[in-house]
């Protein structure tokens, strides 16, 4: 597709369509031409002037030159740049020793480059940005983009920005790139022999010893259905060999979801993953305004892909995201149009006061290997609905924290119901994402028959929910306190001409539903697991639905190793109720044109041993939803659910209660009464 910067759709249809940067040409930063002129644009090695070289003023805003390029290797300690720090060149911050630099704001109009320097994540960080002032910061741009700000106000960037206009990131913190910032974990153990608790840990890859180091802080995802189960650890020692970390100090109550453990398998395993970075950027101090925390912000804006392939990668970001102000994120692609070859990497995101990652009029994103925690707000965000073509792969969020409904940035908004994934656009890529840990929901398919925000205001249309699914496969979803993965409460709906599809999608221990797909047609979900959710799938007014070869579990062995080993109920575990709730319309069988759903080679276990009543099919007769009819095929009754209680297969009392005396189904192969 292509990704214009213009501000018109024009002869669109629901499949391939020319995307805008949502706002005007005039608007966009362009690259300085007195850079593309000079030699450090492109080249890593060119000569850069030493800051002790370079007779900055430090009483006034302290500018590197268009043209030139300056570097903080002979720094370290503290450097205070009290009115603020305007990149106009190139400022390689290359520094091997500990340096902090304190600004109220960084605005890039050239280049900020900051290499890896290190071999391991270790603490303290080589290199930290600390963000101070509640000024109001307003950029003045350089004189080749100055007809995108307003001449006498210019731009305003609120206060402790980060803002990228023109410039470029050129961020490649990250120690090497074979290193993952997350995995799973294969087993723990103790020391000093303790059964209740865990003071080591090895991991799945153990090639992610090689880079997190001693000293840095570990995140261990929750097990349960509860997202306050995680837990940090810091790194007192590494086994470069196994991959085996030792903590400083034990973790209790000993975690049973590993690779080897009772509680785990390749289903159940969690996560663990690296919260420390050598390069942070945060905020010095936490502000009340009164109207809400005043941390900072990082946003690159209206700056297109022409000579801007903007990266980002092994960079931890605390306590950004200004609460209730629109357009304050960690981190921002704001009205960028094409970003082909931007790229957000192997960061780290914690303590957020707004969201995580914000793509927002902007397409061609690549979001990769991230790691968020304790944030506020959804975390991983499309904010108009007519972002395209982004990739969100192998990403991870746990702690996912609801907004405050008074800080609700725009009447469409939902943050106080946070997700960690929130897609209003379902032509982007969903790959190997997981979803540890939130409020209310995992992954949130929230899409709308037209625009919000400036996306509508300036003029775009666009119907998002008949638009087709580009790729969503291989994502987990655990120890949400919601729905693991919900489409709830607007419709998305496919079309004769394809099928939505839903691939390998694992989504356990969470105390809603597994998956809730909601007015949803020509829909597919293909493979995956559901297990120990309050329910495992809920499909509501389904049309032409397919439920091809997943795995649908009661009450799971690995989940009651775990109630087991934890030796407590609380938010350990809950009742689970059903495992497939289809929710249909009095009325349907009068639809003709309805075909309802396919249930085939779906095997069910573990529903005799349910902490409730709870079966593996219940038809719910609820006013509005459908669908009509139900097609069997070779389903497979599995441990826990045998013919011998053949309630633990089908419930329709909820039908009955609504004196719906007949209900018919076709058994396609028999498989319904299949004798184990």
């Amino acid at each position: 597709m292509d990704h214009s910067a213009g501000d018109e759709f024009e002869g669109l249809d629901d499949m391939d369509m020319d995307h805008s940067a949502g706002d005007h040409d005039s608007k966009m930063f362009r690259t300085l031409n007195c850079n593309l002129n000079s030699t450090f644009h492109l080249e890593d090695d060119a000569p850069c002037t030493p800051w002790s070289d370079s007779d900055f003023d430090l009483s006034q805003k302290v500018v590197i030159p268009c043209g030139t390029c300056v570097s903080t290797a002979d720094l370290a300690g503290t450097l205070t740049l009290p009115y603020g720090l305007d990149i106009q060149g190139r400022l390689l911050m290359d520094n091997l020793d500990p340096l902090t630099v304190k600004t109220p704001f960084v605005t890039n109009q050239g280049v900020l480059s900051i290499p890896n320097m290190n071999t391991a994540i270790t603490y303290p960080p080589r290199l930290e940005i600390a963000m101070t002032g509640i000024d109001d910061v307003f950029l003045h741009p350089h004189e080749e983009n100055a007809h995108a700000c307003d001449l006498a106000t210019g731009c305003d960037l609120s206060n402790r920005a980060i803002v990228v206009a023109g410039g470029r990131l050129d961020v490649t913190a990250w120690p090497s790139e074979g290193c993952k910032a997350w995995t799973r974990i294969r087993s723990v153990g103790s020391s000093v022999g303790a059964s209740d608790s865990y003071d080591t840990l090895t991991v799945d890859d153990p090639g992610v010893a090689q880079c997190w180091g001693v000293g840095a802080e570990l995140l261990i995802a929750s097990e349960t259905g509860s997202r306050t189960d995680s837990k940090v650890a810091i790194i007192q020692s590494v086994d470069l060999e196994t991959g085996t970390f030792t903590f400083a100090e034990s973790i209790s109550p000993l975690l049973t979801s590993t690779l080897e453990g009772a509680g785990g398998g390749d289903n159940f395993a969690v996560e663990v993953a690296l919260l420390s970075r050598n390069v942070v950027f945060r905020t010095e101090d936490e502000i009340d305004s009164g109207d809400g925390d005043l941390p900072g912000h990082m946003v690159v804006t209206h700056t297109s892909n022409e000579g801007h392939e903007q990266i980002l990668e092994g960079v931890r970001i605390v306590n950004f995201g200004q609460t209730g102000t629109l357009g304050k994120y960690p981190m921002h692609f704001h009205m960028c149009g094409d970003s082909q070859g931007a790229v957000v990497r192997k960061n780290s995101i914690t303590d957020s006061k707004q969201r995580c990652v914000v793509v927002h009029g902007s397409h061609n994103v690549t979001i990769e290997d991230n790691v968020a925690y304790n944030t506020m707000g959804h975390c991983y965000f499309l904010e108009d609905g007519n972002e395209q073509d982004n990739s969100f792969v192998r990403n991870f969020a746990s702690n996912t924290e609801p907004l405050p409904i008074e800080f609700q940035l725009r009447p469409e908004d939902s943050d106080h119901r946070p997700s960690s994934y929130w897609i209003s656009n379902p032509q982007n890529r969903y790959v190997g994402n997981v979803a540890a840990g939130s409020a209310m929901f995992g992954f949130w398919i929230e899409l709308r028959q037209h625009l919000i925000g400036n996306a509508r205001e300036n003029g775009l249309t666009m119907n998002p929910m008949k638009m087709e699914l580009t790729l969503f496969d291989g994502n987990v979803a655990h120890s949400n306190e919601g729905d693991g993965f919900s489409s709830y409460e607007f419709s998305y709906s496919g079309n004769p001409d394809y099928q939505i599809r839903y691939s390998n999608l694992r989504s356990f221990r969470n105390m809603g539903i597994g998956a809730k797909f909601f007015h949803s047609h020509y829909m597919t979900i293909d493979g995956g697991v559901f297990s120990d959710n309050r329910w495992d799938l809920l499909i509501m007014r389904g049309n032409k639905i397919i439920v091809d070869s997943a795995l649908i579990m009661g009450y799971s062995p690995e989940f009651r190793a775990v109630v087991a080993a934890r030796g407590s109920v609380g938010t350990t575990k809950h009742c689970v109720m059903d495992g497939i709730t289809i929710r249909w319309q009095l009325n349907d069988f009068s639809h003709s044109t309805m075909s309802g759903a396919m249930y085939k080679d779906v095997e069910f276990r573990h529903f005799e041993e349910a902490l409730c009543a709870s079966h593996a099919m219940e038809l719910e007769r609820v006013k509005g939803t459908h669908p009509s009819q139900l097609v069997l095929s070779g389903l497979v009754w599995g441990t826990g659910t045998s013919s011998s209680t053949s309630k633990t297969k089908f419930h329709l009392c909820t039908s009955n209660n609504e004196e719906i005396k007949d209900v018919f189904w076709e058994d396609a192969d028999g498989s319904l009464n299949q004798v184990n």
